[in-house]
């Protein structure tokens, strides 16, 4: 199991903000909501608490596949 998903999404959250190019906002955008779903978190509470809704909102799927996929990968 991840042993901090809450930290990995705060973490990810900072590199989400305006300072970053937008490559870099849309690889930590994937990154928050691949930790959300690990920190048990809602649909509804990934987007609302990103910051960032428009961003994570066109990622959405995509972080669920990584999460998705992380979870079989590492059996967690």
């Amino acid at each position: 199991m991840i042993k901090n998903p809450l930290g990995a999404m705060l973490n990810a959250k900072l590199a989400m903000t305006k300072e970053f190019s937008f490559k870099i906002r849309e690889k930590n955008s994937l990154l928050y909501i691949a930790y959300g779903f690990f920190a048990k978190k809602k649909v509804r509470e990934i987007i609302t608490e990103s910051g960032q809704r428009k961003l994570v909102r066109v990622n959405l799927l995509f972080g669920w596949m990584i999460y998705v996929i992380w979870k079989i990968k590492y059996k967690l």
